[in-house]
Order: C-alpha cells, then structure tokens, then sequence
C-alpha cells in the first residue's frame, strides 16, 4: 500500500499519492515537450488524456515558472483575502466570470455521483491574462475577456499578479496545443480548435478555502 505523499510510476506515468487513498494524482511533466525532445509530445499527450478521462485532476511540473513567482502571487493573494468583506465584494463576479466569489454563494447542481445541498465554503479569485487594449478578442467582449479587477487599495498587487498569469496562461497553452496532435489511439481535441487556443484568453482560479465548519 502506498503512503500519502509517496511518487509512484505506473504505466510510464508518475503519480503523487493523497492522503494515503487508492486515488492518485498524475504529475505532468512539460520540460520534454517544451524543449522539443523527440516523442515527448506524445507521451505528455497520452498522460494528459489519461488524467482528464479518468481523474480530473493534475499536478503540472517542468514548466520552467521559478518557485519565487509563485510565492511573490501567494503573498498578494494572502493579503487580498486579508481584506474586508466590503473591500472585496467591490471585485464582486459579474456576467464576464472574472472578479471575487464570495464564500457560500454557489451551489453545484450537476453532480451526478452526489446530491449538494450546501454552499461552497470556500472564496474565489478569478484573475484573466492582462490584454491589449487593441486585442481583437479582447474587444469583442466575450466571456472571460473582460478587464481584470484589481483592488485599488493593495499596492503592488497588479504588478505581483500580472507576470505569473501570463506564465501560467502560456503553460496552459501548451498543454491545450499538445491535445491537438495524435496520440497512440486518437486525438483529444479537434484541430479546428487551433485558431481559438492560440486566440482565446486563459483565467486562473484562486482559491481560499474557509476553516468555517460545515453543518
């Protein structure tokens, strides 16, 4: 049996296991395909499909973002969830799915393995890559392409957060542009997606669980 925490590899694939579960998270590695070795293209594509279908979840290593980006964005973001509730009720989400999402203010209805009655605990950030003015997808206003709200009373936290959603955002593309070609059996996505992938904008989610007990 394999112990929480433990790195396993099945199957040509590395998991990281959880809480000592028989589930397991797979570990992506993208260092060979962004450096272009031979056949690492595919092998990220197969792990990818592999996850998707049947976790839905994963863990993205050897994408070249340094360890200081990530701790320069959880410290602005420990400080934006500091804030008064009024202060971040301002951010507030609209029709454009970017902004704060206040604790216990969505309920998900479309599971099918259990039946929700209670309200997510936690609180969200949704943050878009910043994008031109001039961005054609950017002005034709579609969803997710909205300006970005930031707080005007936390300085610095643009100038933190703007860097580290463009690396996230182009590792994200990569991922996407890898589903594009064919694996071992068939391909995830359709080709006819390229234009959008290389077009579209990519938010990142954020999110601060509450400690709140549930009743």
């Amino acid at each position: 049996m394999t112990a929480a925490g433990e790195i396993v590899q099945r199957n040509g694939v590395t998991y990281v296991v959880r809480d000592g579960a028989p589930e397991e998270i797979p570990v992506l590695d993208l260092s060979g395909y962004l450096s272009g070795m031979p056949g690492a293209r595919e092998v990220l594509v197969d792990a990818l499909r592999r996850a998707q279908e049947n976790i839905g979840f994963y863990y993205i290593v050897g994408h070249g973002i340094p360890q200081r980006v990530f701790d320069d964005t959880f410290v602005a973001l420990k400080r934006f969830f500091a804030r008064p509730k009024a202060a971040k009720l301002a951010l507030k989400i609209d029709d454009s799915m970017i902004g704060h999402v206040p604790p216990k203010s969505i309920l998900y209805e479309t599971s099918t393995v259990n039946r929700n009655t209670k309200k997510d605990l936690n609180e969200t950030l949704l943050i878009n890559r910043e994008q031109p003015a001039a961005d054609t997808v950017f002005r034709a206003g579609r969803r997710f392409t909205a300006p970005n709200k930031w707080p005007a009373d936390l300085p610095g936290f643009r100038r933190r957060w703007s860097p580290t959603s463009g690396r996230w955002s182009r590792s994200a593309a990569s991922c996407c542009r890898s589903m594009l070609w064919r694996s071992t059996s068939r391909p995830i996505i359709s080709r006819r997606t390229s234009t959008t992938i290389r077009t579209s904008s990519a938010a990142t989610r954020t999110i601060r669980r509450s400690r709140s007990k549930t009743t």
